[in-house]
């Protein structure tokens, strides 16, 4: 069972027909805000105060709604059917990244952006629920996400389907050349993009940045790169 707060991160689950939802818990202002949605999701609900959500969610930032949801399935394979069958032409591998605001708000700007799935492993990225859910802003619902044991082994099956890795990292040159099908790697905060992972990257995208000071975090080289990708395969 998995916990998602926030407004627009649970009106986006309760819309959501592949969800499970089990409870929801708002407060009166909030239920008589989105009544039409909540009663057309079909989903029990309770009303709560602010300070009893508060204990739940463990701070202040659920604006009022917390919902107890099954987790959405997750496929073990880097190519499985959702990928064939959907057409997917852009991918993100988030490595090893930690950080919940940066892998929200990567999640944020993968749908802004077109970019359908999301490749991580099983033990190298949080559970995709709670801050980071809030965080995304309801945008996970949106994503077909894939997790895998091994992820340098992964990228070697995308490239045997046709997909081109490239790294986004600042310590090679640019290298990118427009693709069709593009998976973009974005690296952990303060480590990059592991070595073994790098290995199976056949390009790199390179954001030129100032020489006084070029530290970008996660998230925002994330949008730079995604940008930059449909930008040159237009």
């Amino acid at each position: 069972m998995e916990l998602i707060w926030g407004s627009h991160s649970v009106l986006q689950a309760l819309k959501n027909p592949k969800r499970k939802n089990i409870k929801l818990l708002c407060t009166q202002s909030h239920f008589k805000k989105f009544e039409f949605i909540i009663r057309k999701s079909l989903v029990k609900y309770s009303i709560a105060s602010n300070q009893e959500i508060s204990k739940i969610s463990g701070d202040n930032t659920h604006k009022g709604m917390i919902l107890y949801t099954q987790q959405l399935s997750y496929c073990k394979s880097p190519i499985c059917d959702h990928v064939l069958q959907e057409n997917i032409n852009n991918i993100i591998v988030m490595d090893h990244i930690q950080d919940v605001q940066n892998i929200g708000a990567i999640i944020r700007t993968m749908v802004a952006l077109k970019f359908r799935s999301l490749l991580i492993t099983k033990d190298g990225v949080p559970n995709l629920d709670k801050s980071i859910a809030k965080n995304a802003c309801g945008a996970i619902e949106y994503l077909h996400v894939q997790k895998v044991t091994n992820l340098s082994m992964a990228l070697k099956e995308l490239k045997k389907h046709g997909y081109w890795i490239t790294s986004l990292s600042g310590d090679f040159e640019n290298s990118y050349i427009a693709q069709e099908k593009n998976v973009l790697v974005v690296g952990s905060e303060g480590f990059g993009i592991r070595p073994l992972v790098q290995q199976q990257c056949d390009m790199n995208l390179k954001i030129e940045t100032s020489k006084e000071f070029n530290v970008l975090n996660a998230s925002v080289a994330a949008a730079i790169g995604m940008y930059t990708i449909n930008s040159l395969n237009r």
